[in-house]
């Protein structure tokens, strides 16, 4: 006679990212009623894991970015005001933006 048990076998791990872009995007407006646009999206991502099978997920921390600063263009006989748009850290909470 012989006996067989079973024992669960270690379950399979399932890793990946997750991403989420968020944009700032900086208009321009020049005296000559043109429109100069610039987007700066940053790209956030965190990891996750989860077993084989299931729908569960366990997520790691998003990562941080940064909206760069940006000078306005220099116009002759005229003063942006703003003149700049700072230097921003994009964290997981941050929303797309228009300056």
């Amino acid at each position: 006679m012989v006996d067989i048990y079973y024992r669960a076998d270690e379950p399979a791990i399932v890793e990946g990212k997750e991403e989420k872009t968020i944009t700032r995007t900086i208009n321009v407006h020049l005296p000559n009623g043109e429109v100069q646009t610039t987007r700066q999206p940053v790209t956030l991502e965190r990891k996750y894991t989860s077993v084989a099978g299931s729908d569960e997920k366990k997520y790691g921390p998003w990562t941080v970015g940064r909206w760069e600063s940006i000078t306005a263009p220099e116009q002759e006989g005229y003063t942006a005001i703003p003149g700049t748009v700072d230097e921003v850290e994009v964290t997981s909470e941050s929303l797309d933006a228009v300056v």
